[in-house]
């Protein structure tokens, strides 16, 4: 019996743990497209298209934790592109500076967690996210890839 009280003990010990650290990588899949998808590049004009707005919500917001602002980007490596999405910390003289929120699955010179910064030009979607709703706004890629399956 005393092993199972230890086993109990290093269960639960972990569990406290674990609920206090932030994550270290998501297990968001992969979703291929090719490069002229035509309903892809659409969304992105349509994102860019918002984008003022997506920055006026972020100033305005950026202190209120029931948001979450996310910019989708092309990251590169070698010629390899991999699609991801950052968490918006600054605006800073049009750029945007955030977390990778995605596991890199093609490319090795980020990680899950890194700060990076993305060109207003670069930017392929967004979305604010309401934390106590659980909706959002833009996230225009995601539509397309919903109306697919």
């Amino acid at each position: 019996m005393r092993i199972e009280y230890f086993v109990l003990l290093l269960f639960a010990l972990s569990a406290i743990l674990s609920c206090n650290r932030q994550p270290k990588s998501t297990d968001d899949p992969i979703v291929n497209a090719a490069a002229d998808d035509p309903e892809l590049e659409e969304a992105q004009k349509v994102a860019q298209s918002k984008l003022e707005y997506f920055s006026n919500s972020f100033t305005s917001s950026s202190t209120d934790t029931i948001f979450d602002f996310l910019i989708k980007a092309d990251f590169i490596e070698n010629s390899q592109h991999e699609h991801m999405w950052v968490s918006i910390i600054a605006i800073e003289n049009n750029n945007f500076r955030g977390t990778l929120e995605n596991d890199p699955q093609i490319i090795n010179n980020i990680q899950f967690g890194d700060i990076v910064t993305i060109q207003k030009d670069q930017v392929e979607d967004w979305m604010i996210v309401n934390k106590n709703t659980m909706t959002w706004e833009g996230g225009y890629s995601i539509e397309v890839f919903q109306n697919r399956n």
